[in-house]
């Protein structure tokens, strides 16, 4: 619940607790000295003249300080999202994580973010700017940057990891950020938020998953690696301007791994309902191209301007939107196999799964070609060399 502070000054939060902001609309700010230049992230303890009713610091709410869910607590098998939902972005300073927290904030979708970094001034710069824009998007309180500020969180997504280099496949950076996930990022999660859906979006997306999937703090079905489901996304994208059509009529997968291994499943792909091959315009030099843009686009972006988000934030907030409405929608993400499918067991990759209030709620299991078969059964055995070359 938002606080509305009489005429008087911006104070000092309590060390105990984090640092939040809260917006409402549409009552403007006048201060003596603007958010800006006194820094609200760490407010000053000189009285300063502040009229406002629009932005309030405040401690905690009695939903923020609620236990953690981590610990013998046990959710249902399906999560109904009654009360407010909080979202936590770990890594919410980066690229990534700064363009997810901004595609969250424009589609409304959480009540309040928790953006947390371990670059704090970052990350509360970030908190400012996205504040200072919900006058005109949604009213969202926002809390950070320490991990404390993920107590209470309905989905924690994760963005945080050693940045890939141009040169850099996905799994050349698998033992650095594994070995950053276990030492720091798992056990700190699993204090404040053990029963939070946890979205894998840090690379090598598909390990990291199957790490965090079988860490034994999370429940595994609440554990969903984004996996090809941007792949998915670039491949229809680019069909569906090879094509000239509207990219939400194009359906397609790529599956496996997020990485150089995935495989395409173009026997089922359907533009408007109409057969892929049958659809004018198409060829299978065509399709050959775009696959291969596809596998390598992550890549190339990369090389040009240094990182990927204008594709990865939309994405995420699809799957989050999914779980938080029980969409029931098939998407291709990364989840835990144990044998059912093709007997692919201990990994994590892409296949199609109906996605609702329980996470996973059940594969989908496509029927593919010889090829299709043997390419991903190749970013199976690829995942596996993966995980055991890190003891996984």
């Amino acid at each position: 619940m938002l606080e509305r502070r009489p005429s008087g000054s911006c104070r000092r939060l309590r060390p105990s607790a984090p640092t939040r902001w809260a917006s409402q609309r549409p009552t403007p700010t006048r201060c003596s000295r603007s958010i800006e230049t006194t820094g609200c992230a760490k407010p000053k303890t000189r009285a300063r003249s502040c009229r406002s009713s629009a932005i309030a610091f405040r401690r905690p709410s009695a939903r923020s300080t609620r236990p953690s869910r981590a610990g013998s607590r046990q959710w249902p098998s399906a999560v109904a999202f009654d009360s407010p939902v909080k979202i936590a972005v770990v890594g919410g300073a980066g690229r990534v994580g700064a363009t997810t927290l901004f595609q969250l904030v424009l589609e409304g979708v959480a009540d309040e973010l928790a953006v947390v970094d371990v670059v704090t001034d970052r990350a509360e710069g970030e908190i400012l700017d996205l504040l200072h824009g919900t006058h005109l998007s949604h009213r969202v309180t926002f809390s950070g940057p320490g991990y404390e500020a993920c107590d209470g969180a309905d989905f924690v997504i994760i963005t945080a990891g050693i940045p890939r280099k141009p040169d850099e496949t996905r799994l050349d950076l698998l033992r650095k950020n594994v070995d950053n996930l276990r030492d720091n990022v798992l056990p700190t999660l699993s204090k404040y938020a053990g029963q939070a859906f946890i979205i894998m979006v840090a690379n090598p997306a598909d390990v990291l998953t199957y790490q965090a999937a079988i860490h034994g703090a999370f429940p595994a079905d609440r554990v969903i690696g984004t996996g090809t489901l941007l792949d998915s996304t670039r491949l229809r994208s680019l069909l569906a301007a090879r094509l000239q059509v509207d990219p939400r009529q194009v359906f397609a997968y790529m599956l496996g791994e997020h990485g150089d291994s995935q495989s395409a499943y173009l026997s089922g792909a359907t533009v408007a309902g109409i057969p892929l091959q049958q659809f004018p315009g198409y060829s299978q030099a065509l399709v050959d191209e775009v696959v291969n843009a596809t596998r390598f686009g992550g890549a190339e972006v990369i090389k040009r301007k240094g990182g990927t988000f204008y594709a990865v934030a939309p994405m995420i907030v699809e799957l989050i939107r999914a779980i938080k409405d029980d969409a029931r929608q098939v998407l291709p993400v990364s989840t835990l196999l144990n044998g059912e499918f093709l007997d692919m067991r201990r990994v994590a990759l892409s296949l199609p799964c109906v996605i609702g209030r329980q996470g996973r709620v059940q594969l989908v299991p496509p029927r593919l070609t010889d090829n299709e078969q043997a390419g991903l059964l190749k970013s199976y055995n690829v995942l596996r060399e993966a995980l055991e070359s890190v003891g996984l």
